[in-house]
């Protein structure tokens, strides 16, 4: 799960370009603290100001405020996913006893049990709900 999700993604911007984000926990800080101050500025003045972002894979720049949304929202995004998904599993895999059954099951949602499953998605349906209140969707 670690690993998954620092090695982050790869996300278009809103000129058409795109840049890998790295989700080290250090980066995340980041682009949460670049989103806040872009946010803040936003809601003080009513103008859209560009925001410096910096992570280790890309030099540090002004992104648009639009930008810094999206990369947020994505970084919230996926981090929530393969969060959630790994305590899934891990509280899944407590309940079972068959050691075979334990070693087919994969880091996936198709992973998952039933119950698991409902879980996991009723996770994500309220993460996606909250992301959208803070952006204003």
């Amino acid at each position: 799960c670690n690993s998954v999700i620092e090695s982050g993604q790869r996300i278009t911007l809103a000129d058409g370009t795109s840049d890998t984000f790295n989700y080290s926990s250090y980066n995340q800080m980041n682009i949460t603290n670049a989103f806040n101050v872009g946010l803040l500025a936003y809601k003080n003045t009513g103008t859209k100001m560009n925001v410096p972002l910096y992570d280790a894979n890309n030099v540090c720049k002004n992104y648009s405020f639009d930008d810094i949304a999206t990369i947020y929202v994505s970084m919230q995004g996926y981090v929530t996913y393969n969060l959630t998904l790994d305590h899934q599993l891990e509280a899944q895999i407590k309940l079972m006893t068959d050691k075979d059954v334990i070693k087919a099951l994969t880091y996936s949602v198709e992973s998952l049990d039933a119950t698991h499953k409902s879980a996991f998605d009723d996770i994500i349906a309220q993460a996606k709900n909250l992301v959208n209140a803070v952006i204003g969707k």
